[in-house]
Order: C-alpha cells, then sequence, then structure tokens
C-alpha cells in the first residue's frame, strides 16, 4: 500500500483563514492529483457555498482535533496488511490517502487511472468527530472493505435500474460493515452508534426492512438510508445497519469467500427474510 499523509500541507489551501478553490487545486496537483477531476465532479452535486465551504472553513480551526486525526491516521495505517492477512487471507494493493476534500466523504473507495484508492476527507472526519484511533481504523477498514469486495468479484456490478441500484447500495455497503466489524473485532460495533441509535435500529429491524421493500417496489429513492446528512425518523445511515443485518443473515448460508458473490436473486430472498423476522 501506498500511504500519503498530506495533512501538514492543507494549510496551503487557505487564503487569510479561508477556503480557495484556486488553492486547493494546486495543493491536490503535489498529493494525488489524478483524483482531482474525480472530485471535483462529485462535489459539483452539491451546492458548493451553503454545504461545502462551511465545512471547510471550519475545519482549519480545528487545530486540536487535526493533530489527534493525524497521529490516529498515522496509527492505523501502521498493521493493515497484517490485519488484512489474519483475517481474510488476502492483500489489497491501493493507495491510502489523507486529504483535505470538498465534502465528498469521510471515506471513500474509488478506482483513479485503473488503481484502487481510498480518499479520506480531513474535513468530513472533523465535522463528524471520527477523528480518534478506533474511529478512524473503523473508517480505513470499512473503505477497504469496499475494496475487498470489489477485488475479490472482479467483475464489479452496481446495478443499472433502481431496484438494482437500491439492492447492491444495501448489500455493498453490508459487506464493508462485515469487513470492517471483522477487523474491529466487534460483530456490534458502528461509527453511528451514539444516542441510543443501535437500540433503535434493532427494535424497528424488521419495519425498516419492510419499509426499504417497499420504496424498492414502489420505484421510490432509498437516499434517506444512506447519508450522515439525511434521516430516516430522524436517524442517519440506517442502511448501513440493515446491510449488516442482511450479510449476517447471509452467512447462516454462505462462507466467507462466497460473500462477494452474490447474486441479485440471492440478494433479493435475503431481503425478504430480513423483513419476515
Amino acid at each position: 500500500m501506498q500511504i500519503i499523509d498530506s495533512l501538514n500541507s492543507i494549510h496551503l489551501c487557505y487564503e487569510d483563514g479561508l477556503f480557495s478553490l484556486k488553492r486547493w487545486r494546486h495543493y491536490m496537483q503535489n498529493v494525488y492529483p489524478a483524483a482531482i477531476e474525480l472530485i471535483e465532479n462529485d462535489s459539483a452535486c452539491y451546492d458548493f457555498q451553503r454545504d461545502v465551504l462551511p465545512v471547510l472553513n471550519a475545519a482549519a480551526n480545528q487545530t486540536e482535533k487535526l493533530t489527534q486525526l493525524q497521529l490516529s491516521f498515522q496509527s492505523a495505517v501502521i498493521h493493515l496488511d497484517e490485519a488484512i492477512w489474519q483475517y481474510f487471507h488476502t492483500a489489497i494493493d491501493a493507495d491510502i490517502v489523507l486529504y483535505l476534500g470538498l465534502c465528498n466523504g469521510a471515506g471513500w473507495a474509488a478506482t483513479v487511472n485503473g488503481k484502487p484508492v481510498v480518499l479520506l476527507g480531513i474535513e468530513k472526519i472533523i465535522e463528524l468527530n471520527w477523528y480518534d484511533e478506533k474511529s478512524m481504523l473503523a473508517l480505513l477498514y470499512h473503505e477497504l472493505g469496499h475494496l475487498w469486495h470489489h477485488q475479490e468479484r472482479k467483475l464489479a456490478w452496481g446495478g443499472e435500474t433502481p431496484e438494482e441500484k437500491a439492492l447492491w447500495q444495501l448489500y455493498s455497503e453490508g459487506i464493508a460493515m462485515f469487513f470492517e466489524q471483522t477487523l474491529c473485532q466487534n460483530e456490534t460495533f458502528f461509527h453511528q452508534d451514539q444516542d441510543g441509535w443501535l437500540n433503535w435500529c434493532t427494535q424497528n429491524k424488521t419495519r425498516l426492512f419492510a419499509e426499504y421493500i417497499r420504496r424498492i417496489e414502489h420505484n421510490e429513492s432509498i437516499q434517506h438510508f444512506f447519508g450522515d446528512w439525511v434521516r430516516i425518523e430522524g436517524h442517519s445511515d440506517v442502511g448501513y445497519y440493515l446491510g449488516t443485518a442482511l450479510i449476517r443473515t447471509a452467512l447462516k448460508e454462505y462462507a466467507i469467500n462466497e460473500l462477494p458473490h452474490l447474486s441479485l436473486p440471492d440478494i433479493k430472498r435475503l431481503l425478504s427474510l430480513c423483513a419476515k423476522k
């Protein structure tokens, strides 16, 4: 793995304490230039002035958090290869980049010029308070879980119809959560478990699965199940819990090395099983 830590250079993105997109582009030319277009295209989906700029400006002033974030990152990457080999008996050849993003996400598993890469967005990590070592490890594990999934499956499938895309998102996030929890050695670990989040999800599990299925059947968006900026009944990231439950159900029938290869009918059947419990 190639590890890139650019935190000490993020000050170059600011002028008089305010974020400058022009300066950011120059900074990224020295950090990971191949990802600039990908990052900017993704960020174009948001309202930059309203949703992105305040987060970037706020991050610049969090000196203590930034220091802790960097220490956590440096500690987290030390034994990554060994941990993955111990539990999954494979290696993941990827670049891991700690960078100032444009609110693309705290973690993002992507392919840039044919190379698997994990992009860790400093500004989002600070915003979500995921800068401690435990959170950093889990974040890294989760994104590497996506890369493990794609590596094992070889032929990526993200779905074409809205139904297929909804099934794929639940399945793929479940795989990444399973990978993360396995390496964390904690089957109940979730970043999101604050203020009773996990208890609420567990108590409403069957109903939430039924709602997910209902939205698929009625061609309604499932976006509210994924993302820290959206909510289902006041709770964010509920889809990560459901995806994990889906994979835990799959483990009753499939071996670990079979999990990355589930078909669309497999996923639909497992989803129906989860909604009946």
